[in-house]
């Protein structure tokens, strides 16, 4: 990210989580703008909620680099 743009929004980020607080104390706001706003503010508090990923490979034989299936390749498709 552009390093202006980031002390840009760096600058409003305290009002943008005040907001998302009223939001989220809001008994009026609809309860999945509440759940969101929550969601948001907890996970600039804490963190974002570490998954875990089942990466257990059982191929026999050893993986090997193709050119033709490369991402850079498809993406023009």
């Amino acid at each position: 990210m552009d390093p202006e743009l980031r002390k840009s929004v760096q600058g409003w980020a305290k009002e943008a989580l005040e907001y998302l607080n009223e939001v989220r104390s809001d008994p009026n706001a609809k309860p999945d703008h509440r759940i969101k706003a929550a969601e948001v503010l907890i996970d600039r508090g804490f963190g974002k909620a570490v998954q875990a990923i089942d990466a257990n490979v059982t191929e026999s034989k050893p993986l090997t680099y193709d050119p033709a299936h490369s991402e850079a390749d498809n993406s023009a498709s």
